[in-house]
């Protein structure tokens, strides 16, 4: 059941993303940092997040999804109650270093996801 939801989950995320075109290599910035905002649409509303490619470009590799833990916690690690680690944007960071992208996305209804709420 755990398998089916993710790959449900997967692919729900990778359909709308693979829709987009990508930019190409060269016009990445020299750092390969900033992140691609992505939205994935739904009902209710849209759901929003980063995609960080690989220091290897885009379509190279594996790719990890992050989704944000429990309480408001928005797609960098951080929430509502003076928690600022950015914990996942320097995952998805350190992940992009060893040659794996990551997808971030905030939560239904919070963030600037908060359209998508149910």
């Amino acid at each position: 059941m755990k398998r089916l939801l993710l790959a449900t989950l997967a692919a729900a995320i990778a359909l709308p993303c693979a829709a987009q075109t990508p930019p190409a290599p060269t016009q990445l910035p020299p750092a390969w940092r900033t992140g691609l905002e992505v939205d994935i649409p739904g009902n209710p509303g849209t759901l929003r997040a980063e995609l960080v490619w690989s220091k290897d470009g885009p379509g190279k590799g594996s790719i990890v999804v992050v989704l944000p833990g429990s309480g408001p916690t928005d797609r960098d690690g951080n929430n509502n109650y003076g928690i600022k680690t950015d914990a996942y944007r320097q995952l998805s960071d350190r992940l992009a270093e060893q040659g794996i992208a990551s997808l971030r996305a905030d939560k239904r209804g919070m963030f600037s996801s908060s359209d998508a709420a149910t």
